[in-house]
């Protein structure tokens, strides 16, 4: 590789980071990028329990769906499924979980951490709901990765929660769920785009443990997945805080 070549080489990388540049490539290629991005996302976990207890512990039961779960729940409902069976991965203490379970869904709402197993639980007794006696939540103490589908389920959510499990590992993680939905089951999730601020993206990583990726990266992994139907379109937080790329797809 000659001068110029390298010097184009670092450009368009430089630029890929930033999000703005992003070379067509195939699945291989994105799971080469995965696993880079996976060396740098372990490098940056560390010991964060004070600082996800208290952004976990922040309790938000009510109020209206992330847009993509409402788009996601509004596909379903086309197609005469008002509701069904629900995973929520990675649940946290958010309105999905509450607002399916007002609508009548039945909710696995898996998370890794204790504290939101535990707030959980706790904020529907203080409710006065017999969701937990009746079957219609189940709660799940476990990672993402390591989760297993106890049946088959209509609706699987994933918001804000796939960038922080290992890189490498969301390829498994997708197929699971696409083996899990039910026909014409519906997946709603997001991933984080690299931002125009690179020292942002390095706060994500070394504060939460989060990882970034372009949406050619995210084509690539969701085309070798063979859903049905899928689209990746740019979003942005429920708070409107921050961009994102969000998936819907369907088995």
């Amino acid at each position: 590789m000659n001068c110029l070549q390298q010097m184009m080489s670092c450009l368009s990388y430089t630029l890929e980071q930033l999000g703005l540049y992003e070379p067509q490539i195939n699945v291989q290629e994105a799971r080469d990028r995965l696993r880079i991005e996976s060396k740098l996302w372990k490098k940056c976990q560390g010991d964060r329990s004070d600082l996800w207890n208290n952004f976990q512990g922040s309790s938000r039961t009510d109020g209206q769906l992330p847009s993509l779960v409402e788009k996601a729940i509004t596909h379903l409902g086309s197609k005469d499924i008002k509701r069904g069976i629900a995973v929520d991965l990675g649940c946290g203490i958010n309105t999905t979980v509450f607002n399916l379970l007002e609508r009548g869904w039945k909710v696995y709402a898996v998370d890794s951490s204790d504290a939101v197993i535990k707030t959980l639980t706790e904020k529907v007794s203080s409710m006065g709901k017999s969701w937990i006696q009746d079957g219609q939540l189940v709660l799940i103490h476990q990672s993402i990765e390591e989760f297993e589908f106890p049946e088959k389920v209509h609706l699987v959510t994933a918001t804000d929660s796939l960038p922080y499990c290992n890189p490498k590992k969301i390829n498994n993680v997708l197929f699971g769920i696409k083996a899990a939905l039910l026909p014409q089951g519906v997946l709603a999730c997001n991933v984080f785009p690299y931002n125009d601020n690179p020292m942002a993206d390095n706060m994500l990583r070394g504060m939460f443990g989060a990882w970034m990726i372009t949406k050619n990266v995210v084509e690539a992994v969701m085309q070798s997945v063979d859903f049905t139907t899928w689209s990746v379109t740019e979003g942005m937080s429920p708070g409107g805080m921050a961009k994102q790329f969000h998936i819907i797809a369907q088995a």
